[in-house]
């Protein structure tokens, strides 16, 4: 059961070169550094007594990416 202290294992941010991983035992998302660029968010469930895992952005025809943009004309900043 994820949601950190007493409810389940905290998020965690492991390094893994060129990627990193975000993940709280429910979600993962697989980020590459170099371009902020999104190809993995795994959804772990157990609906059925065997846990599966789907990787939500697959089996777009254009890849399934997503990309973080952020726009200085709408006042945002990113560091």
């Amino acid at each position: 059961m994820p949601g950190g202290g007493t409810n389940g294992p905290n998020v965690t941010l492991t390094d893994n070169g060129t990627t990193v991983t975000i993940g709280n035992g429910i979600v993962s998302i697989i980020i590459t550094k170099s371009n902020g660029q999104i190809g993995t968010i795994n959804y772990t469930f157990n609906n059925t007594g065997t846990p599966q895992t789907l990787n939500l952005v697959s089996g777009n025809p254009n890849g399934g990416k997503l990309y973080w943009e952020v726009s200085g004309n709408e006042g945002l900043a990113f560091t």
